[in-house]
C-alpha cells in the first residue's frame, strides 16, 4: 500500500545591509580670525552630523521594527479558520476570511466566494467553499485540490495465491486504520476487485496509520500490507 502525499518546500533569503566606514582628516593650521570662523563652521557641521546620526538611528529603529514584523513565526501546521482568526504562512503573509471571501495581507487573494474554511497544511493554503470543493493557493490564484483532511491510499492488486497459482477469486479489499500503527481498529470494506485506490475522508486532526488486505470470495483474507501514515491538519 502506498500513501499519496504532497510536500511543498520554500527557501527565503534574508537581505544584508552593508555600511561603509568613513576615515578622518587632519586639520590645517589657521590664523586666530580664521579659527573663529572655522570653529563656527565646525559647530554647524557637528550639529548637522548629530542630526544626521539621529535620523539614521530613527531609520534603523524603523527598519528593526519592520524586520521584527517580517520575522513573525508561521502558524502551526493544521491551523484553520475557523477556529483561528488568521493564518500566517511561511512567507509572513497574513490570511483572513471575511464575508466568505479570502484576503492576503488585507487585499483580495484572487477570486473566492462562499468560503467555509481556510486551512494551512504542509506550507500550502487550502480553502473549502459552500459547494464542498477544495482549492489550493499556487502563489497567484486558486487551483482545484483534494481535501487536505483526507488520505488517498493506492495499492497494487495481487495476481497470485500464496502457492503461486493464479488468483481467480479476489472480491475486494479491507482497509484498516487508526491513530496508532499497532491499533488499526477502524475498517472500510471496498467491495470492488478492480479497485486500486481509495480516499478516506472526514478525518479529524492527528496522525493516522493505514494498511490494506485483499479479500477472497470464500471469506479468506490476505496478510496486511505495509503500514503507511499521514498527518491530518
Amino acid at each position: 500500500m502506498r500513501l499519496m502525499t504532497h510536500v511543498l518546500r520554500a527557501a527565503l533569503a534574508a537581505p544584508v545591509l552593508m555600511l561603509a566606514a568613513c576615515g578622518g582628516t587632519t586639520s590645517p593650521t589657521v590664523s586666530p580670525a580664521a579659527a573663529d570662523s572655522a570653529a563656527s563652521a565646525a559647530n554647524a557641521a557637528s550639529a548637522a552630523s548629530a542630526a544626521s546620526a539621529a535620523s539614521a538611528a530613527s531609520a534603523a529603529s524603523a527598519s528593526s521594527l519592520a524586520g521584527g514584523a517580517a520575522a513573525t513565526p508561521a502558524s502551526p501546521n493544521g491551523t484553520s479558520i475557523p477556529a483561528a482568526t488568521q493564518i500566517i504562512d511561511s512567507g509572513g503573509n497574513v490570511w483572513t476570511v471575511a464575508g466568505g471571501v479570502i484576503y492576503e495581507n488585507g487585499a483580495l487573494a484572487g477570486y473566492s466566494s462562499n468560503v467555509l474554511a481556510l486551512t494551512y497544511d504542509g506550507g500550502v493554503i487550502y480553502q473549502e467553499n459552500a459547494a464542498g470543493s477544495w482549492w489550493s493557493w499556487n502563489g497567484s490564484g486558486w487551483v482545484a485540490s483534494d481535501d487536505p483532511r483526507a488520505a488517498t491510499l493506492s495499492w497494487t492488486a495481487p495476481t497470485q495465491d500464496t502457492d503461486g497459482t493464479p488468483l481467480t477469486d479476489l472480491s475486494g479489499y479491507t482497509i484498516s486504520y487508526g491513530t496508532s500503527p499497532s491499533a488499526l481498529t477502524q475498517t472500510i470494506q471496498v467491495a470492488d476487485a478492480s479497485a486500486t485506490s481509495y480516499v478516506v475522508s472526514n478525518l479529524t486532526s492527528g496522525t493516522y496509520y493505514f494498511a490494506v488486505a485483499a479479500d477472497a470470495t470464500d471469506g479468506t483474507q490476505s496478510a496486511q500490507s505495509a503500514v503507511g501514515s499521514k498527518a491530518i491538519p
